[in-house]
């Protein structure tokens, strides 16, 4: 880290501390020095101390807690290096997941213009997202061109950058929600180290309005879902920290609502990381289809606000025997 790195850290903690003391009617002083001493014992961040409400949990709480400090640890005790790139590299991915991956697809720097023109034959519309574009930056629908010429042009535009062309997923009416992405669980999934596959925290990711993606960081919503029924069970949260019960754009009450295709959701992740034991804590996205699943991507390192943020929490203490 760099001087400038971590003077604007702490420009920006004390900026973030000042306003909640101001709104908790406390001390700066002691959110000072309670943010640092659960910085150095529990390996905490602002954002997991602030917008987590960790400033709200007490020492025997915030030691059950994943924070980001933890989940690196977890992450880099858990997951191979040699392997990592089967789930950054989406077109890897693809490959190595072929028995949940039904939707075509092709990648950028190995189709030919055959198959790209064939591919745009047979779809109106088409999904391009960058090889390693990270939380749906850069993920886009297109068109599909139907002329020799305007297929060309594309083909010849898209093979300049590494990014994945893909039909686009036709998901469970029970998954749409007045919005224009996929929307789609994110289920956290880990393997003990006797090789037992343990599915924990499952989520469902909901977009809103127009957002080709459904990621919380484009303005999404996320709802945890019992992981046994396959209901919701809490609110989504705003970026001021509000609760969001009926979703954006819709008159939808999200409490207890029911996943479609749930068994199919746990049976597939279950089975879908036995095919790579390398990486033993992995975050998945699943598409719900009328017929089952279709998964989108495995992450190494999923974020840790989608695991301790929305609904239940505490999850370090709940994963910790199985690292």
């Amino acid at each position: 880290m760099t001087p400038s790195f971590i003077f604007n850290y702490i420009k920006r903690c004390h900026s973030s501390l000042k306003e909640l003391a101001t709104q908790q009617n406390v001390s700066l002083m002691y959110l000072w020095f309670d943010f640092a001493k659960c910085s150095v014992a529990h390996k905490a961040i602002l954002n997991h101390y602030t917008r987590g409400k960790l400033y709200k949990s007490k020492g025997c709480e915030r030691k059950k807690s994943l924070t980001y400090g933890r989940i690196v640890d977890t992450i880099n005790r858990c997951n191979s290096r040699e392997f990592i790139p089967v789930l950054n590299n989406k077109h890897l991915f693809n490959r190595h997941f072929s028995a949940y991956v039904n939707r075509r697809w092709l990648y950028s720097k190995e189709m030919t213009p055959e198959q790209f023109a064939d591919l745009c034959n047979s779809f109106d519309k088409l999904i391009v997202k960058p090889e390693d574009g990270l939380e749906g930056m850069g993920v886009r629908k297109i068109q599909a061109p139907k002329t020799p010429e305007q297929q060309k042009a594309l083909f010849d535009e898209l093979s300049k950058t590494p990014a994945m062309i893909e039909e686009c997923i036709i998901q469970h009416p029970g998954m749409i929600f007045n919005n224009t992405s996929v929307n789609t669980i994110r289920a956290h999934s880990i393997i003990d180290r006797n090789g037992k596959v343990h599915l924990f925290k499952t989520l469902l990711r909901a977009g809103v309005g127009d957002s080709v993606v459904d990621n919380y960081a484009h303005g999404g919503c996320a709802y945890e879902v019992d992981i046994t029924t396959g209901r919701i069970i809490s609110p989504s949260l705003q970026k001021n920290g509000g609760e969001i019960y009926i979703h954006p754009g819709t008159d939808m009450f999200m409490l207890g609502r029911q996943i479609p295709n749930w068994e199919s959701v746990l049976d597939g992740v279950a089975k879908a990381h036995q095919l790579l034991p390398q990486c033993r804590f992995i975050g998945w996205d699943v598409a719900v289809t009328p017929t089952g699943i279709e998964l989108i991507e495995g992450n190494h390192n999923p974020d840790y606000e989608l695991i301790e943020f929305f609904g239940s929490t505490g999850w370090y203490e709940k994963i910790k025997p199985y690292i």
